[in-house]
């Protein structure tokens, strides 16, 4: 190391503590910790050109923040005036760095319980949540939340709404503002951080919440069909966006949804989730040939579509069956 030159660690479960980045001696340690940030770096990758490899090469590229997220024999209950509802039954998943996994299921197939499970807000009944191998007790910043419907505080500007979490957090005003407006560049809403939610579309009150989500740098997004109360041509230019996203930070993304040719569209693995109760019934790998909106009318986009959706119509049928 160089004259005045010094270096940061990555600390805590961000990874190894002897992998130490060393900057020029002009550096200050804020602007450091900035440029140490995994998604700094790989949004770099971006401007140099790099092809983004796929999920399993990319995870040999982030072998010092590899993150895993297991869900090992979970099952929830409620108790209900007519006995006990069991709403997950058994649910195993593995989800590694940098994969966009979609979990997808008809109404009852406790979709949303899951995802709180993974968040923190409630509890499983038997099972456990684990990422990198911490025991998931309550909700944390390793973890950023996107819902359905839009979560903006509507007196609030988007940049103060970017802000919140940061704020909830403690951090300095100079540094939570430095660190929001640049995840509101990430989501290109730079030129609308004064602006009031309601001045904003609903596919940018989106954006927002997905700036404000990224801004505390989670090991996983979290996602609630967080395009389902748009319409069809806001949801497939958000589609587009979240694709480039995901691209350019590599986050890992865990998203909820019962719509098919989303799943199909966005993810690199599926999970197909029965009802009443809840259970994988199967994982699928999803490899297309390309990634943009043409690939919609491919014969292999199809064959997964068509997957899916027998899968969907098999469970709903066994459903109604038991129900009944």
């Amino acid at each position: 190391m160089g004259r005045g030159a010094w270096g940061v660690g990555n600390k805590g479960s961000r990874g190894n503590p002897s992998k130490t980045q060393n900057f020029h001696p002009s550096t200050t340690r804020k602007q450091a910790r900035v440029l140490a940030s995994p998604i700094h770096f790989l949004l770099k990758t971006q401007n140099s050109k790099l092809t983004p490899p796929d999920t399993r090469s990319r995870l040999t590229i982030l072998k010092v923040n590899l993150m895993y997220l297991q869900i090992n024999n979970l099952s929830k209950n409620f108790e209900t005036g007519q006995g006990t509802l069991v709403v997950l039954k058994d649910i195993n998943m593995l989800i590694e760095q940098g994969e966009f996994i979609c979990a997808v299921g008809a109404s009852g197939s406790g979709k949303s319980t899951l995802l709180r499970q993974i968040a923190g807000l409630d509890s499983p009944t038997t099972g456990e949540v684990k990422i990198d191998n911490q025991l998931v007790t309550g909700p944390g910043p390793d973890r950023g939340m996107v819902f359905q419907h839009y979560t903006l505080y509507p007196w609030m500007s988007v940049q103060e709404n970017a802000e919140f979490g940061l704020k909830l957090q403690g951090m300095g005003k100079k540094e939570r503002r430095e660190k929001a407006s640049y995840y509101l560049s990430v989501v290109g809403l730079s030129k609308f951080a004064q602006a009031l939610p309601k001045e904003l579309s609903g596919g940018m009150k989106q954006r927002v919440a997905i700036a404000r989500a990224l801004a505390s740098e989670p090991k996983v997004l979290l996602m609630d069909e967080p395009f389902g109360a748009l319409d069809i041509h806001t949801k497939e230019a958000m589609h587009e966006f979240m694709l480039d996203l995901w691209r350019r930070t590599q986050i890992t993304v865990f998203m909820i949804t019962h719509d098919v040719e989303e799943a199909v569209f966005l993810s690199n693995r599926i999970y197909a989730l029965g009802a009443r109760p809840g259970t994988v019934r199967k994982e699928i790998v999803v490899k297309l040939p390309e990634r943009g909106h043409a690939v919609k009318r491919h014969a292999i986009f199809h064959d997964y579509r068509d997957e899916l959706m027998e899968l969907m119509r098999k469970h709903g049928q066994e459903a109604v069956a038991i129900a009944a």
